[in-house]
């Protein structure tokens, strides 16, 4: 018996050094990857990915940036806008005191990445918490410098869900699905799980079957009980280890508001050069998505936002260069067997960098692509 458990003992750990060993060899080979397997990547599954690039206000290249495709929190952006329009119209003031006790309310421990605690921490170091408050400006720049979950329910509670999506039909965003709660959303599953007795095996499939407007309004209705709960109660009960699941996290990505990279191209031109918005609001989102570049970029200002979850990467964002020329790039990929996800996520950033700081890939890049694309309309 005791050979039996030795034996099982030393298949076990060779079992957990082969998987190390992989693992090792996995990240030295994903390591080596450089833009031209992103680019690789983006030529061979034009159903996972799209791009929309412009320059001085001509299209350059379109590929597949029609399709509607998950934001991620990339649909912060639209937020952040609506919350800079209500400053310019005097219908919020930025330096409204807020609490940190009701930011803490919509925070959703494990769901973010850490996003809120290292903007609290960065906070503190700025000594922007005074009294163990922020201002409502600094809220929406954890939002948008860290994409606090927490603070982006907060602003959407303050703001308004209706107002945020009307601005979708004040700038003729057609393709843009209804924003609507998604962090509040993760809580769906063992919500359903409790309500029902669906086993944790099977919720994934009973959430792919819920209609939109059903899912959504689950959303909504957590997000508003959510914000009465002062003890977190809920939040304390609901979030669960099953709502971690991977096939649960697919799920939910799946289900969140899409656009096409066409759209947010488009609202990053928008906001670069000041159109729909007034000269008060622009400026108050610039400040809050840019950054400088190093000197020795051709780029003088950068203005971004990015979007993740455990299957997709979303990158938008616009450019200035030193000669006065304005770019805005919208990068979207969904991955949902998640077969390429991690190295994607380690790369898209060099991706990005190269296209826009190297024109010999960009070239490259823009040939490749474009002739995918036409291939695609021909046939």
């Amino acid at each position: 018996m005791a050979m039996i458990a030795a034996i099982i003992l030393c298949t076990i750990a060779f079992m957990y050094v082969g998987i190390r060993v992989l693992a090792v060899y996995e990240k030295k080979k994903d390591d080596k990857k450089t833009e031209f397997d992103v680019l690789r990547f983006m030529s061979e599954n034009p159903n996972q990915a799209s791009l929309h690039f412009i320059q001085n206000g001509d299209t350059i290249l379109g590929y597949q940036s029609n399709r509607k495709m998950p934001l991620a929190s990339v649909l912060k952006i639209i937020i952040v806008v609506e919350f800079a329009r209500q400053v310019s119209e005097n219908e919020l003031d930025p330096d409204t005191r807020i609490p940190l006790a009701e930011l803490d309310r919509y925070y959703i421990p494990r769901s973010d990445g850490n996003a809120h605690p290292e903007w609290l921490q960065d906070a503190g170091n700025r000594n922007a918490i005074v009294n163990n408050g922020v201002s409502l400006k600094e809220v929406a720049n954890g939002m948008m410098k860290f994409s606090s979950n927490a603070n982006t329910e907060y602003l959407m509670k303050t703001i308004g869900l209706k107002k945020i999506n009307l601005l979708l039909n004040k700038w003729n965003l057609n393709q843009h699905g209804r924003i609507f709660p998604i962090s509040s959303a993760g809580l769906i599953a063992a919500s359903v799980m409790e309500e029902t007795g669906c086993p944790s095996s099977k919720i994934a499939s009973k959430l792919m079957e819920m209609p939109t407007n059903e899912y959504e309004a689950k959303a909504i209705q957590l997000f508003e009980d959510i914000s009465m709960d002062k003890g977190k109660s809920l939040i304390k009960r609901l979030n669960r280890s099953e709502s971690y699941r991977i096939d649960v996290m697919r799920v939910e990505s799946m289900k969140q508001p899409q656009s096409t990279t066409q759209e947010y191209a488009n609202i990053m031109r928008y906001i670069q050069l000041g159109k729909c918005l007034a000269p008060v609001a622009t400026e108050l989102i610039k400040e809050l998505i840019e950054f400088t570049p190093p000197q020795d970029s051709r780029f003088c200002k950068v203005g971004q936002k990015g979007g993740s979850t455990a299957t997709i990467l979303n990158k938008v964002l616009y450019l200035e260069d030193r000669k006065g020329g304005n770019y805005q790039l919208a990068v979207f990929i969904n991955d949902p067997k998640r077969i390429n996800h991690i190295w994607l996520s380690r790369k898209l950033d060099l991706f990005i960098s190269k296209f826009m700081a190297d024109d010999e890939f960009q070239s490259k890049a823009i040939e490749l692509l474009r002739g995918i694309e036409e291939q695609n309309v021909v046939s």
